[in-house]
């Protein structure tokens, strides 16, 4: 149902995170949600619980000792029995600053180093993901903590890969790859661009993938760019297949050329 790595994968990664958490003073590290960027700014978050996916919000927080906590919106009894890993899930309701001053008031380290991965630098939001009024009301209950900017430590963390994860991405390939058949099998005079969308979703959903994605697509002559989703106007041009093929032979004779984009998230079972 949602893409799961081992428990061996979970204890890896937190055994290196807290390792470098140790090595920067951080005592408590908080991680983001944010579904923007087809949930690309929510990796950190979803990198230490396997909860994401299909624009579920998730906001951790990871002590350096002690019970990693996973606020949602309000399916935490659903995450629960859906993943392996974290088994602190509580229903938030997006009350992401307040939410986490609860999880440190119960660690005690309301005089400690908080880490924000996210708080600035990322290259596609380079001004962070998390609210200011989060921190704001982090800074505001704990006067005597100094908070930190851990984003790099995340990055340089995610960048080097186990056997495990490579394997994963070698299963979204192979999505990815049913999707482009898919595409060729579909991609016909008198389709339109939606009905193409369709099936190309259909084909990643259905072999395992996961919403949202980034997905790029456009058709027909004169193509110098990638839309961002499929053109509304593409299903009113085409209401007659049959008039729309007699119309050009260069079109009734060569298929839509199509571009695609499905970066590192494509499927969502990279993680």
């Amino acid at each position: 149902m949602i893409p799961q790595l081992s428990i061996q994968e979970r204890d890896r990664r937190y055994k290196i995170v807290r390792a470098e958490m140790a090595k920067r003073g951080i005592d408590c590290l908080l991680l983001p949600a944010n579904t923007g960027r087809w949930e690309q700014l929510q990796g950190d978050s979803r990198y230490l619980t396997t909860i994401g996916g299909f624009a579920t919000e998730v906001f951790t927080v990871f002590p350096r000792e002690g019970d990693v906590t996973a606020f949602i919106f309000n399916r935490a009894a659903w995450w629960k029995q859906a993943q392996q890993w974290v088994a602190d899930v509580r229903d938030g309701r997006n009350r992401w600053g307040q939410n986490a001053i609860e999880r440190i008031n119960e660690l005690g380290l309301q005089k400690g180093t908080i880490g924000i991965s996210g708080l600035a630098g990322l290259f596609r939001a380079p001004e962070g993901i998390i609210p200011y009024s989060s921190v704001k009301a982090i800074q505001d209950a704990f006067p005597q903590a100094k908070i930190v900017n851990a984003t790099e430590m995340m990055q340089e963390i995610r960048a080097v890969k186990s056997a495990e994860e490579v394997s994963m991405l070698e299963r979204s390939a192979a999505i990815v790859e049913k999707t482009i058949e898919a595409m060729v099998e579909n991609a016909n005079p008198g389709v339109s661009e939606k009905e193409l969308y369709g099936a190309m979703v259909h084909a990643m959903l259905a072999n395992g993938g996961e919403l949202p994605t980034l997905f790029f697509l456009s058709a027909g002559p004169g193509l110098s760019n990638s839309s961002l989703f499929p053109p509304i106007i593409a299903s009113k041009r085409r209401p007659d297949h049959r008039r729309d093929r007699s119309r050009s032979t260069a079109a009734t004779r060569r298929k839509p050329c199509v571009r695609w984009s499905l970066e590192r998230r494509m499927t969502s079972i990279k993680r």
